[in-house]
């Protein structure tokens, strides 16, 4: 499927998509990285998890995490292991996975309008720690929540 699109788009490389005309100049294929059980990784797009609270009137809030909270670490961990569970249809053979935020600060939060909702992520530089086969899973879904609306991608940073 991927190379049919391909090859249509360097055929035919204007698209429309929604009033926008994009021009594909180029394709290429990126290699996966080398993954190790600690890796020190750049968002490439806003990390971002969240709750959903009930406020005392009623009304559904969303809180967004601030890496620095330990909610935010455990968060990414649950979803990680909820996405691989429904991706494999089984439970992890390790529960080993820890996030660490390398430097973070306010200059490293981005709000993301979508679908008239403002979403908080959080670009910068993190410690990935853990199962091998959990980091590589989080570098193929994607960190965090929202992955389909383009959020949580991560590269490995080269010492």
């Amino acid at each position: 499927m991927i190379e049919s699109l391909v090859l249509n788009l360097l055929k035919t490389p204007e698209i429309k998509i929604l009033e926008n005309n994009i021009f594909v100049e180029s394709v290429e294929v990126v290699a996966s990285p080398v993954i190790k059980r600690e890796v020190t990784v750049k968002m490439l797009s806003p990390l971002t998890v969240y709750s959903t609270l009930l406020s005392p009137d009623g009304k559904k809030k969303t809180y967004y995490y601030h890496p620095k909270e330990k909610e935010f670490s455990q968060l990414v961990k649950e979803n990680l292991f909820k996405k691989y569970k429904a991706f494999y249809k089984r439970i992890p053979h390790s529960e080993e996975f820890h996030i660490e935020p390398l430097g973070i600060s306010s200059k490293n939060e981005k709000l993301v309008s979508y679908k008239g909702f403002i979403i908080k992520g959080w670009m910068g530089k993190f410690k990935l720690k853990g199962d091998l086969e959990l980091i590589k899973f989080s570098y193929e879904a994607g960190l965090g929540a929202k992955n389909s609306q383009g959020f949580g991608m991560w590269e490995i940073l080269e010492k």
